[in-house]
């Protein structure tokens, strides 16, 4: 299972991946629609937003995190899902989910 790890209110790193098919090949994502989507363990969603690529590399996509996105420490699931020119939809990761951990930060701006 693939994680992430980013420190709580943290906005940097994004969060990357290479989106690949079942035999490991990377999947060309010209004119695709991606959606980052990460949930709690509850199965809340807080976070469904769209997310880029980048133009140099096959099937790599790009969620750059958001003010508020990562306010909450914890375990989160996450997984990508794209919307193909043609209306498919396929969601990765292909097995599982890519784990997100906010961990907490020293100093959280309500306690300055």
């Amino acid at each position: 299972m693939e994680t992430f790890i980013i420190r709580q209110g943290d906005t940097a790193p994004a969060i990357r991946a290479t989106l690949r098919d079942r035999s490991g090949v990377a999947i060309p994502l010209e004119d695709a629609f991606i959606e980052f989507r990460m949930r709690d363990r509850d199965g809340n969603l807080l976070i469904r937003d769209s997310a880029g690529t980048d133009p140099d590399e096959v099937g790599v996509v790009i969620y750059e995190w958001q003010p508020g996105d990562t306010d909450r420490a914890g375990v989160f699931r996450s997984e990508w899902q794209v919307t193909y020119p043609d209306g498919g939809i396929e969601t990765f990761p292909n097995m599982g989910y890519l784990t997100v951990y906010v961990i907490d930060d020293v100093m959280r701006s309500d306690d300055e």
